[in-house]
């Protein structure tokens, strides 16, 4: 029996099928948007220069589109605009449903595509974790940085670093979900699955002010709309206490045997290339994680001190603070006054040389031990020597690093 609150099926309702054309268009529109070349994106782009115009005034122009955050003014811009095309063409869908009823195998397809485009951002997400791609171990620099100085996405991401872990939890509570979203008997599982995630995602982004807030309301709003048919069966069995309706599965009926194989055949086949892909991915992620984890020669935190010149003193490196020398040929130097500047490092132990890029030049220092764990550096530029003395910070006095897990405490570490 049906509860008395859905005696009309969901998806016949308007607000659905609004939902349903907006976010096969945002789906679409974001793919549309990482196109290059194709003349499509710039279309895209040049809609919404005039619609950011219309929202944001007439010096309205748009930025970089890959720049690491996914709130920015043309995100917006694109849902405003989204929604009105959405508006529009759920109105003609509208006035053609009442002359011919809505086509069950258009909405069919569009839940299809919006199951497996769900399940590949999650896995995408998923995998990054379990690499421990997205949330990397804590730097150096991080280490060593005054927490005041952090932005509250910086804390965030150091939290979720410092753990590798909580890292494979939190990559599995996205993979379980996108596997059991790729089969149809098991989406609606999956579907509640990432509703439950990805509102504490979408959380963290809101309090923590990480500017993917935008994709993560719209992942909860995917995982909605996939639920919300059977949303009378859940009320039937979580609330009312009543026996569930059977589910009545959505799918295309195939007049021949023959429609029926191909169908499982192509989805099959789907299915099983998203799978062998990301396996691949996160074989190739994991690796250049591993290569990227390898502390090098040097490896350390560098107090510049006593530095001097034997030529200019306006010369570009008088002013270092510190020098860190982290895994995977990352380096970083801290200025006095200024911001810190991020480079790469290669060591040539036979040679004792270190060489520095990522800056304006590629510097060379010859290095020699000058006590225990102190270097002199010498740089020769023209007519110019550089002299650096880099004191090594007693890395031991770091309580981050070398806290380990115990089942038993007898007295909590909280400092």
């Amino acid at each position: 029996m049906q509860h008395s609150l859905f005696r009309k099926p969901v998806t016949d309702s308007l607000v659905y099928r609004f939902f349903e054309t907006y976010l096969l268009l945002f789906m679409v529109i974001s793919l549309v948007c990482a196109l290059q070349g194709f003349g499509v994106g710039e279309a895209w782009r040049a809609l919404i220069a005039i619609t950011g115009k219309w929202l944001y005034g007439s010096g309205y122009t748009i930025g970089a589109l890959v720049n690491g955050s996914g709130d920015t003014k043309f995100m917006y811009a694109t849902v405003f605009t989204t929604l009105l095309i959405a508006l529009m063409i759920s109105g003609i869908r509208v006035v053609r449903a009442r002359k011919r009823g809505w086509n069950s195998t258009a909405t069919y397809w569009i839940t299809v595509i919006i199951r497996y485009s769900l399940a590949l951002t999650l896995l995408n997400y998923g995998v990054s974790k379990i690499t421990n791609q997205q949330f990397t171990d804590i730097s150096l620099y991080q280490l060593d940085k005054p927490l005041g100085y952090s932005s509250p996405m910086g804390l965030a991401w150091n939290f979720f670093g410092y753990s590798r872990g909580y890292n494979i939890f939190m990559g599995l509570a996205e993979v379980i979900p996108a596997l059991l979203l790729l089969f149809r008997r098991t989406a609606l599982l999956g579907a509640l699955l990432t509703l439950t995630v990805m509102v504490n995602v979408f959380a963290l982004n809101i309090f923590y002010n990480i500017p993917v807030k935008l994709l993560s309301l719209h992942l909860i709003l995917y995982a909605l709309f996939l639920a919300s048919p059977e949303l009378g069966r859940l009320i039937q069995f979580f609330i009312s206490g009543e026996a569930a309706a059977p589910r009545k599965d959505l799918k295309p009926a195939y007049a021949t045997r023959k429609g029926r194989v191909f169908h499982l055949t192509i989805k099959s086949i789907i299915t099983g290339v998203i799978l062998v892909t990301m396996a691949m991915d996160a074989r190739h992620m994991a690796h250049r994680m591993e290569q990227m984890q390898q502390k090098q020669p040097l490896y350390g935190i560098y107090r510049i001190s006593q530095p001097g010149t034997g030529g200019l003193r306006s010369y570009q490196y008088i002013n270092w603070e510190k020098l860190y020398l982290d895994k995977g040929h990352r380096a970083m130097v801290t200025l006095t006054g200024q911001d810190p500047i991020w480079l790469n490092y290669r060591t040539d132990t036979a040679k004792r040389v270190i060489f520095l890029t990522g800056g304006p030049n590629i510097v060379e220092f010859s290095y020699q031990l000058s006590g225990e764990r102190n270097y002199l550096l010498t740089s020769i530029k023209g007519q110019d020597t550089v002299l650096l003395h880099a004191e090594a910070v007693d890395l031991s006095g770091f309580l981050l690093p070398r806290h380990i897990f115990s089942w038993q405490n007898e007295y909590p570490i909280n400092k």
